[in-house]
């Protein structure tokens, strides 16, 4: 989009505050950029709470003020905090930091905070660590359940920290695929135990809480698709002592049919299972099996996508072929890049032609079939 398409939506807007509305227009005529940097500023935006830093993951801390949590139960676009005027706090969702994404995202937000009444609420108590958010699809609370999980355990009062998550346990996720959730809410478990507390479980109403910590983790920071390979260390524990019999050493990792599938998806796999490779499709096993399954390959073909997540749980020097449908082609394997070097990966990456993934482009990937 061009700088004059940003400047038409902006003064689009209908609950943004004029005077922040000018100061983004005033921006927005020098850059896009500009006028990106200025967001944080906006009165709409709670400006005074502390940053500390662990580390080089960057922290906003909310001390003893209370303040409030609108999760997904009450809208998908919402799960913000806020203080007791409605004051958002910054890096409650990724899109208060994006200028694209805050003038798709801003007014619904807005519009559905002015409609909370903050005198009706549930409190939870203190002492929560929450992230800055994303989407609710299996990458993204996979990845931000692993930062959340690294990070809880460096806290000086890890003890009496419970992390605040926020995800369906109904048919209103919104991956088909795990209607049920049951990965989800194992993820939960295996990471924290006991210590955390799932919002959506209480319902719409705005919950308000004390001593609130929330990592930041835009797409430029550090903690953004890192998977810290302590936290699959722990589930990998955990998994092992179940006894789970022993994976094969050269594995498909299938998934459901998906519009975003090359078009000869089923030509793919019947030539790779022909030639020895196990078709798995993490949907239809348990996770735990999923863990160990990855655990114990070291030839693997998968396709790109959020089944990327699993790359975690293969073993150092693992041999990956990713498989690229046409729709994904703009995106680039470093995105990647971080679990690659964490987890000591060797990927081979091939890109769909028309959207076909012809079996003369796999056999060309030669330790495929050593």
């Amino acid at each position: 989009m061009t700088n004059e398409s940003y400047m038409q939506r902006l003064q689009q807007l209908r609950h943004l505050p004029d005077d922040d509305k000018s100061r983004l227009a005033s921006r927005l005529a020098v850059s896009y950029g500009h006028a990106q940097a200025i967001l944080p500023e906006l009165s709409i935006f709670r400006s005074d709470f502390p940053t500390t830093s662990l580390g080089e993951i960057e922290i906003t801390e909310t001390g003893k003020e209370q303040v409030f949590y609108i999760g997904h139960h009450f809208r998908s676009n919402m799960s913000v905090f806020c203080d007791k005027e409605k004051k958002l706090i910054f890096n409650s969702r990724f899109y208060f930091a994006d200028l694209s994404a805050f003038l798709l995202n801003i007014d619904p937000c807005l519009y559905h905070l002015s409609n909370i009444d903050l005198d009706d609420t549930l409190n939870i108590g203190s002492d929560f660590l929450s992230i800055q958010r994303w989407f609710i699809t299996y990458g993204h609370f996979k990845d931000e359940a692993y930062t959340l999980g690294a990070v809880l355990g460096r806290l000086p009062n890890s003890s009496e920290t419970r992390v605040l998550l926020d995800y369906p346990t109904d048919n209103r996720l919104d991956t088909k695929n795990f209607l049920a959730n049951k990965n989800y809410q194992k993820i939960d478990r295996l990471i924290f135990g006991q210590s955390s507390l799932n919002a959506y479980r209480l319902g719409s109403i705005p919950l308000a809480l004390r001593g609130l910590k929330i990592i930041t983790n835009k797409y430029s920071s550090p903690t953004f698709h890192s998977f810290p390979p302590a936290v699959t260390a722990r589930i990998r524990s955990q998994v092992e002592a179940l006894e789970i019999p022993r994976g094969p050493k050269r594995i498909f990792l299938t998934r459901s049919n998906s519009y975003r599938d090359p078009i000869d998806k089923i030509e793919i796999e019947a030539h790779c299972t022909k030639r020895g490779y196990t078709l798995i499709n993490p949907e239809l096993i348990s996770y735990e099996e999923l863990v160990q399954i990855s655990g114990d390959a070291d030839r693997v073909i998968c396709y790109w996508g959020s089944a990327c997540t699993n790359w975690i749980y293969f073993r150092p020097g693992t041999r990956i072929c990713v498989l690229k449908a046409e729709s994904y082609s703009s995106e680039s394997i470093t995105f990647w890049s971080k679990v690659i070097n964490n987890y000591e990966l060797l990927v081979s990456e091939i890109t769909a032609k028309d959207n076909l993934i012809s079996t003369i482009q796999i056999d060309s990937i030669g330790w495929l079939w050593d």
